[in-house]
This record gives C-alpha cells, structure tokens and sequence, in this order.
C-alpha cells in the first residue's frame, strides 16, 4: 500500500477504481497507507516481522519490528520528488545484438558504465567467456553465449534459470 500510495501523491494512479476490499482504491489507500493514517491497528499490521518459527497458521505470531520505515525521502520506498534514480530501474536497448530491442537491469549499477560504445565480443558459451575473463584482463564489451544465437535471443542463465539481457 506504500507504493501505491506514493503513485496516489504523484497523481499517477485513479482512486475511483474499485479493489477486492473496499469500494474505491482511494478508500483503500486512506485506511491502510501508514503514510496518511494514524490507526494503531494498521501500523500494528505492518510491524508484523518473520516469527522465526515455523508454522502452517496464518497470524499464529506476534512478533513485531520496533518501528516502521516511514521516511520517503531516504527510506526503501520513496516519493516520486526523491526516487533512486530518476529513470528507474530497467532500461530497454536497441543494437545489432538485440534487433527487437531487451530489458536490462540498471538499478544498483555504477552510472559510468550506462553507456557502452565499443565491440561486442561473442562466445560460445559463457564457460568460453568466464576462460577468456580469468585468462585475461579483458576490456569492457557485450557478450553473448552463443555465437548463432545472439541476434535471436540470448540463452537461460544457468545459474538463475533467467534470460540475461545482452
């Protein structure tokens, strides 16, 4: 309900629709965003912390955080005046690697090394790649595990069963 109801500060969101639990999502945001709310029994629901035990009964716990993360400006969620970053996490790139363009991940990632001008080396395989990375100080460039592959699709990481971007 946090982010939502940051979405709901920056206008970015309509409260007239309906949800499972209220009539309004703007009705749902007044009673359960701990931002707007003083309800002791909403922000007692989200101290709610992991009860260390384990148990297949629904709310058969009671321990709590100490406090809640309230603070939009530093905090884990924020608002839209002080985001992360000002274009988000996820970025879509276009190349001769990836025709129809793909997703990447640029959250968490150095802002000098966003943009990237120089050769693609492809490998067969990332085993190929991770041999010539140990072998060699290699210079900064795109890989791709499959040489056949690479204007295509890149192959599922092995070790998160994920499409990695190229």
């Amino acid at each position: 309900m946090a982010i939502l109801g940051q979405l709901d500060e920056a206008g970015l969101i309509n409260r007239d629709l309906p949800t499972v639990h209220t009539a309004t999502l703007g009705e749902a945001l007044d009673h359960w965003d701990i931002a707007r709310t003083s309800a002791e029994n909403v922000r007692e629901f989200f101290r709610a912390a992991p009860g260390g035990v384990p148990t297949q009964v629904a709310f058969s716990q009671d321990r709590r955080w100490d406090e809640l993360d309230t603070n939009r400006e530093t905090g884990v969620i924020r608002s839209a005046r002080t985001p992360f970053s000002k274009d988000g996490g996820l970025a879509v790139l276009k190349g001769n690697l990836a025709l129809d363009g793909c997703i990447v991940k640029t959250a968490g990632v150095d802002e000098s090394i966003l943009k990237f001008t120089g050769p693609a080396r492809v490998f067969e395989s990332q085993d190929a790649r991770s041999r010539r990375s140990s072998a060699t100080r290699s210079k900064p460039a795109i890989s791709s595990s499959s040489a056949t592959r690479a204007r295509a699709a890149a192959p599922a990481c092995r070790r998160c069963s994920t499409r990695p971007a190229i």
